[in-house]
């Protein structure tokens, strides 16, 4: 599997270096693990997740592996039948939980897990948690600033995202210029339901205000509905909240307050990944 996605990792660096990690005083290991990947098995994931456990990095985050061959070429390299289906890529992510959990990981939230001793676990569990461009964390600041290729800063009203190629970085840089090449300037409505979908995936509910009730009604309600329909959520106008069987999809009921990813939907090229 690691030969298909060009990205081979032995099981010796990793435990060399989450081994030095700790050794040179840093606090919390993160281990960032992919579920969904071309010829993956159920007993793959299993022999990986009890290999982490016996590592014991202080947080994980599970991803769903993101396919968008329009964008990242070298997934063009493999065949897309050796994709797992909606259904397998599920069960992958389910025994991946089952044996976290089981383990003493506690499911914080979308895609990640942590330990109890650890700050992330603790900032959850307080209301605390945070996510950012980089993943949940326990710093919650509105001013976030990327450094190198293709990174993307947010400055609470607006993002940037730096040039994606070595040369125009550089050649950016060298010219006392700042690489961005493109940002968005965020309007009431964008700061309004960005709050919204950080409230989902950090707390799990949302408290809707008044002001934005059109918007809502206009734009929301069908994804909202059938989202309670099947479970997943309670809401009313006042307020959105997670059910349990809701939390193994907190990405797709974020996504329903994403007003510009519901008008590229209209669109005929996908810009996104499928969240299962």
């Amino acid at each position: 599997m690691q030969r298909v996605i060009n990205r081979i990792q032995s099981l010796e660096n990793v435990r060399r270096a989450t081994e030095e990690a700790r050794e040179v005083g840093f606090k919390s290991v993160n281990f960032d693990l992919i579920y969904g990947l071309p010829k993956q098995t159920l007993p793959g994931i299993e022999r990986t997740i009890q290999q982490t456990i016996e590592l014991r990095p202080d947080r994980i985050a599970f991803y769903s592996y993101a396919h968008v061959p329009w964008t990242s070429r070298g997934q063009r390299l493999f065949d897309e039948n050796d994709l797992p289906s909606a259904e397998k890529k599920l069960q992958l992510y389910l025994k991946g939980k089952e044996l976290l959990t089981a383990a003493g990981y506690v499911d914080i939230g979308m895609d990640h897990f942590a330990l109890p001793q650890d700050d992330l676990y603790a900032a959850w569990l307080n209301g605390k948690l945070h996510r950012s461009f980089m993943g949940y964390t326990t710093q919650n600041t509105s001013f976030l600033l990327g450094l190198g290729v293709s990174a993307i800063s947010d400055i609470g009203i607006a993002f940037a995202q730096n040039r994606k190629s070595l040369h125009e970085y550089y050649e950016a840089i060298e010219k006392n210029e700042f690489p961005v090449f493109k940002g968005y300037f965020l309007n009431r409505e964008d700061i309004s339901f960005r709050k919204y979908i950080l409230d989902i995936v950090c707390k799990g509910f949302a408290k809707i205000n008044p002001v934005d009730l059109p918007v809502l009604r206009e734009h929301f309600s069908p994804e909202l509905g059938k989202l309670k329909k099947d479970g997943l959520i309670e809401w009313n106008e006042a307020e959105v909240i997670v059910t349990t069987a809701g939390r193994h999809f907190i990405r797709n009921i974020a996504s329903a307050f994403d007003l510009h990813l519901l008008r590229n939907r209209q669109e005929s090229k996908p810009l996104f990944s499928k969240a299962i």
